[in-house]
């Protein structure tokens, strides 16, 4: 008897720490699986493999600051948080698939670790921020994070958010400048990790005129001290950005109709625990519209259902966050999710949700365990089967395409990519005749491709012809396709033809010859790699 209680004992002691412990645990396992996950090609190459020679000088953390999010690659954004996690990553395993993969679970893990300790200190009772924390923790809306290694940027925001927060909380209680200085820290971090953190200040503004009562008035001192390191921090962003990447181009609002489907698909998302890959290329069915705005009107209720004045005007902070969060969902030509803007938003409502059945945890707490049961085991079902589609380039495509109202050229031509590289020439070759048919032999990028997969089925003389149009044209005048003309009329056992292509080789490279040969080598073997029959002579 006396060792039950004192386990009993131990457990209530402790209890806060073994919950925290179990959170942190539950995050962790429910994408264990996808450690072991190939790339998907959309993005993750580029991280991963294609710029991570960028990643070797000691001066690459440095770097971070002075370069766009690929070192100099093509992309309009700035993101040095991101940049370091991949430097990091690389310094410790190299391109290691498996480890970068590794460090998405983990900061997911992190961030339900975090999210339970806010929530346990500053709304709810240890065993709602458990299951608060745990919902998020395995709620399909975070895949994209997790299971996608680009979507890092939306954990390492979330973390730098939430410790924000926090010590943004700690100085309206306190007062202590120390706290305020912390806070404009990682609000700088949130900068650094993707643009839309410049919100950040600008909630934790409304969360103070939210929750007034609750801290009482800031003197004209301390207010000062707050916008004026804000306005420090957002300066410091811009100088950094437009050293970077030149200045800023502004972008107006797009109110395309997929645009504006998207806003809706993610409260859809969310609250009947979807996982929207359709929202990649911007391919949402209309009846997403009412969906959302069910979703979206339960946000509401959940908000305002049985409150008194103070609990409303402090959930419409909670309420408007996600809209807040969202709202760049309406900038732009092109709005994919991709584990952008997920976690905040997910954060808020699943607070308004646990802040409407708190006292139902109470009064029916049969019913209320049982709704809070069949949630998790359809969020685990969810996330187990929509994470599995990240299991490689093929699976996710197929996925993406498969889930998509409406044909994508876009999508496809990376389909046929992932078949080329999982072996399937022939299914390769099929859809890319198909799709270079229907943009009427237009657009480069297939033509290469097919040409590609014609080289790795062995058909060299529909290769040749493929690649030699191309050139013709002016377009793809780049090393791998003249290199893939040197095997091609190597294998037809045209030597002087082999030998015009290797020269224009060696000058597209700017190469020796030499050099030019070891890259045709390494070329070479990186096609055999991709498991096509062909190049295996």
């Amino acid at each position: 008897m006396e060792n039950t209680n004192s386990g009993v004992s131990f457990l209530k002691k402790y209890q806060t720490i073994l919950l925290a412990a179990l959170v942190f645990a539950v995050a962790f396992l429910v994408y264990a699986n996808t450690i072991n996950y190939k790339l998907t090609d959309l993005d993750d190459e580029n991280f991963i493999h294609n710029y991570a020679y960028k990643y070797q000088p000691a001066s690459a953390f440095s770097e971070a600051f002075k370069q766009n999010v690929l070192f100099g690659g093509p992309t309009p954004y700035y993101r040095p948080v991101l940049s370091l996690s991949f430097v990091t990553s690389y310094k410790i395993a190299g391109q290691s698939e498996s480890f970068a993969h590794f460090v998405n679970v983990l900061l997911h893990a992190l961030c339900a670790l975090l999210l339970f300790v806010f929530l346990r200190h500053y709304l709810f009772d240890d065993k709602i921020s458990f299951l608060a924390a745990a919902l998020f923790a395995l709620h399909p809306l975070t895949i994209y994070t997790a299971a996608w290694i680009p979507g890092r940027n939306d954990s390492l925001f979330f973390i730098n958010f939430i410790l924000a927060f926090t010590f943004f909380i700690e100085y309206l209680n306190t007062k202590k400048f120390g706290f305020i200085l912390l806070n404009a820290l990682f609000t700088l971090l949130c900068f650094f990790t993707k643009e839309s953190g410049l919100a950040v200040a600008f909630i934790f503004i409304f969360y103070y005129i939210t929750h007034f009562k609750k801290y009482g008035k800031l003197d004209l001192k301390k207010s000062a001290i707050c916008i004026a390191l804000w306005i420090i921090t957002m300066s410091i962003f811009w100088i950094a950005r437009k050293a970077a990447m030149g200045p800023a181009g502004v972008q107006g609002l797009n109110l395309r109709p997929d645009n504006i489907r998207m806003f809706f698909d993610y409260y859809a998302s969310a609250i009947f625990m979807t996982t929207p890959f359709r929202a990649l290329y911007g391919t949402i069915e209309p009846y997403f519209y009412p969906l959302g705005i069910f979703a979206a009107g339960l946000t509401v209720f959940f908000a305002f259902f049985k409150k008194n004045k103070e609990q409303k005007y402090e959930n419409f902070f909670w309420l408007t966050l996600p809209l807040i969060m969202l709202a760049p969902n309406l900038i732009g030509e092109r709005l994919w999710f991709q584990g952008n803007r997920m976690y905040v938003p997910l954060f808020a409502i699943i607070i308004l949700f646990f802040s409407f059945l708190q006292p139902y945890l109470k009064t029916k707490k049969t019913a209320a365990q049982t709704v809070i049961a069949v949630i998790f085991v359809i969020a685990v079902i969810g996330t187990l089967n929509g994470s599995a589609g990240f299991k490689n380039s093929l699976t996710f495509w197929n996925k993406m395409i498969n889930e998509s109202a409406y044909e994508h050229i876009t999508a496809k031509k990376f389909r046929v990519t992932a078949y080329i590289k999982n072996g399937d020439t022939q299914t390769a070759a099929k859809e890319a005749l198909y799709i270079a048919q229907i943009s009427r032999f237009s657009d480069p990028e297939i033509m290469y491709l097919l040409g590609l997969a014609f080289l790795q089925n062995g058909n060299y003389k529909e290769a040749i012809q493929v690649y030699e149009m191309l050139i013709s044209n002016g377009q793809m005048l780049i090393p791998p396709t003249y290199a893939s003309l040197v095997l091609a009329y190597s294998y037809e056992n045209n030597k002087q033809k082999a030998e015009y292509y290797f020269g224009e080789l060696v000058k597209t490279l700017n190469a020796s010859p030499n050099d030019a040969l070891g890259y045709l080598q390494s070329y070479k073997a990186y096609l055999q790699s991709q498991k096509g029959q062909a190049l295996r002579k």
